[in-house]
């Protein structure tokens, strides 16, 4: 949900110019280079002024689904790659603060899956979280019933967490879950399968020391993993024989980013030709950064 920031601002980027150090060590490798000067598109929806998380489609091509934080609100968008409004998806309730989206594989071979982390939590009041999971729809206009959403609940172990990362290993299909306000955000894990009967307890995995992360994904070969925050992306490499914990134990690198207020939505291309930001504003719009050749 909205929250001021400007008080916080000072010190983030402190945090993050103390930070620049690791570009100096950090050695090169098959990240690759992207452009600086992205696209920009603005949307045809205009009511869309809270984004929250945005992901390319995988049945649908050349579209994104595209979602707002906050309650009240039961439905994602679909849009085109010009930013035009396609279709929308609806969902049997409203959620509680829907922050991220993350698309990829699940219980069924050949099928694709959306994941909607229901992990807002700016007071940290709740003691649990749901991430719903579902097939893909494969029309552009789609209503739910809830025998077709999975819900997997879960509890953190120590305690309420304000969460508006996740991220979804395509080699695993474990689900990690980045928080947001802490010093160094913590990382959780729900392992592969998930219980979609029972509430379960993440695992904590281990500290980041990164702060205010508003959004990430993995690419969908599993080789980049990012971490968004208001002011920066935070990219790492990853190995074939590596663990999501082991990359991210290594030194980051960043990639290019043009500012948005209240930045909260990042994914990488499904091809993994570039990647989408956007965040929230009057008047809505995404920037597409390419992958040079």
């Amino acid at each position: 949900m909205k929250k001021k920031i400007f008080k916080n601002g000072v010190l983030l980027l402190l945090f993050l110019f103390s930070s620049c150090d690791k570009i100096k060590i950090f050695k090169k490798n098959s990240i690759p280079q992207y452009t600086n000067n992205p696209e920009a598109f603005f949307i045809s929806d205009t009511s869309l002024k809270e984004i929250s998380g945005i992901c390319e489609s995988y049945n649908l091509t050349d579209h994104l689904w595209i979602h707002e934080d906050g309650p009240n609100i039961n439905e994602i968008k679909l849009i085109d790659k010009k930013g035009v409004l396609s279709g929308k998806l609806k969902l049997p309730f409203s959620f509680r603060d829907v922050e991220d989206i993350a698309i990829g594989s699940g219980p069924l071979e050949g099928k694709n899956y959306i994941y909607l982390a229901d992990t807002g939590d700016n007071n940290m009041v709740y003691n649990e979280y749901t991430i719903y999971r579902f097939q893909e729809p494969e029309a552009p206009e789609s209503e739910l019933s809830d025998k077709q959403i999975e819900f997997i609940k879960f509890t953190y172990p120590d305690g309420s967490h304000d969460t508006e990362c996740i991220l979804l290993d395509p080699v695993t299909n474990d689900i990690y879950l980045v928080t947001k306000r802490e010093a160094k955000v913590g990382l959780y894990k729900l392992a592969y399968p998930q219980d979609t009967r029972n509430a379960q307890k993440a695992t904590f995995v281990q500290q980041i020391p990164l702060t205010y992360i508003t959004s990430g994904g993995i690419s969908s070969d599993g080789n980049q993993i990012a971490l968004m925050s208001y002011t920066a992306i935070f990219v790492w490499n990853r190995k074939q024989e590596e663990t999501i914990s082991q990359t991210l134990l290594k030194d980051y690198t960043f990639l290019p980013y043009i500012f948005l207020p209240q930045g909260e939505a990042f994914c990488f291309t499904k091809d993994t030709d570039g990647y989408y930001t956007s965040g929230e504003s009057a008047k809505p719009k995404f920037d597409f950064y390419k992958r040079k050749k």
